[in-house]
């Protein structure tokens, strides 16, 4: 069943390039939930896409990753990347928690919108630990992943076609133009497409190896969060269930029942080190000068991690119902949308600035 959904979700993109292939694929399968067709022979294996699946099409990102393409852009460029991915970050999770916003909205929505988009998410959302506010673990982690990629595909789509016209209209110059767009646009595919409407090859390979250079700061940012939310979840626990309670910090007979075996030592999942593998790879055959003979490999594995990521989504689509996403998901596209005023303004200052 989710083969299909992301075959008729890859169609559907191809068809409207602006919609992402992993958002529609969440919607098809909110869809197949809500109208009763994901049926019990089928939860196994949807629960085996959302976990297994989703982290290896991470493993597969690495693949897209060459570090001396990064290395090349310079000093400059470098920071404004570093800059942006942290301001954009810790400036999200701030007015999210000001605005009340599920711990699991905030985190998944700063990831995105500093990162790339709905692959960030689609990361970030193997290690992100569920509000024990919500009784329902899984949904509220779907509602997050749902809300945070409409969120991103939304203001992506809206970065993408103003940053050129901004740009021009500014008098940057094209390593500043390309910076610019490869620092505040979300997704990969939005990048390329941004650069586009430049005219400007050279705009387009700087904006491109540019947001390559956000993607490079997944895996550290998804190791860091791992265990910040195991940290936090062990918190919780040791505040005991009947204080939590008498704060309301917890609703009901939920509460985190965690391993005695977990330690409070900072550990990387298995998957970003994957990811780091990958991209070291990668990396390894630009500094040799393989790329060109192994382009046909690197263009499959990259297909099969997109494919992998949005049958990951389909199935954590299929985790959300509809009424709860309507109801709780407003305060997070408002976060979105904030999100993104940050980061076009510190991408710029910084661009203007250091490049």
């Amino acid at each position: 069943m989710l083969l299909a959904v992301a075959a008729l979700s890859q169609l559907i993109n191809s068809a409207i390039p602006l919609l992402s292939g992993m958002l529609i694929a969440i919607i098809i399968g909110m869809i197949l939930r809500n109208a009763g067709l994901v049926k019990p022979v089928f939860e196994a294996g949807f629960a085996f896409s959302g976990k297994t699946v989703l982290r290896l099409g991470v493993v597969l990102l690495g693949f897209r990753l060459a570090l001396p393409d990064v290395i090349d852009l310079g000093f400059g460029p470098i920071i404004a990347i570093s800059g942006t991915v942290i301001a954009v970050y810790f400036t999200t999770l701030f007015i999210g928690r000001r605005m009340r916003t599920p711990h699991s909205v905030r985190i998944l929505t700063a990831t995105g919108t500093a990162i790339c988009g709905a692959a960030a998410v689609a990361g970030m959302s193997s290690v992100v630990r569920p509000d024990p506010r919500w009784a329902d673990k899984d949904e509220e982690v779907g509602v997050a992943s749902a809300t945070a990629i409409a969120s991103v595909t939304l203001y992506g789509t809206a970065t993408m076609l103003f940053i050129p016209m901004l740009a021009s209209a500014f008098g940057l110059t094209p390593e500043q133009t390309g910076v610019w767009i490869g620092t505040s646009v979300h997704e990969v595919g939005q990048v390329v497409a941004s650069a586009g409407f430049t005219h400007s090859d050279h705009i387009l390979d700087i904006a491109t190896v540019t947001k390559l250079g956000r993607v490079v700061l997944l895996a550290p940012l998804v190791a860091f969060v791992g265990y910040l939310e195991t940290y936090r979840e062990k918190a919780i626990v040791s505040m005991g269930k009947a204080r939590a309670l008498a704060e309301g910090r917890i609703q009901g007979d939920y509460f985190p029942d965690l391993s005695a075996s977990r330690s409070g030592a900072m550990t990387i999942p298995a998957f970003v080190v994957g990811f780091l593998a990958t991209m070291m790879i990668r990396s390894i055959a630009g500094w040799f000068g393989w790329d060109a003979a192994l382009s046909g490999t690197f263009s499959i594995l990259d297909t099969a991690a997109s494919i992998l990521l949005i049958i990951a989504m389909g199935a954590m689509g299929a985790g959300v119902h509809i009424k709860t996403l309507v109801t709780r998901g407003g305060r997070g596209l408002l976060l979105g949308f904030f999100s993104m005023v940050v980061a076009t303004l510190v991408s710029f200052l910084l661009v203007i600035t250091c490049v």
